[in-house]
């Protein structure tokens, strides 16, 4: 059970449902691009970034979303 800092749902997740590259219209090179760069961040914490709320692999597939990072996006 995963508890979404955003809106405060509470959600069985898993990860690999946020990977579908034909849903979210990014390669899945990029996909993994970005997710690598979110797993090596000093700002993740239990599969979330500390910055945004989300739950790291959903953003990293989202091409309507960016890196939340204060000092800048880091993809």
């Amino acid at each position: 059970m995963r508890h979404c800092k955003s809106c405060g749902h509470e959600q069985t997740i898993n990860p690999d449902d946020y990977t579908d590259q034909a849903e979210h219209g990014i390669s899945e090179k990029e996909q993994e691009r970005r997710l690598k760069t979110c797993l090596s961040c000093s700002s993740l914490e239990n599969y979330t970034c500390k910055h945004s709320g989300y739950i790291v692999s959903y953003i990293a597939s989202r091409p309507d979303q960016h890196c939340s990072h204060p000092e800048g996006s880091k993809w």
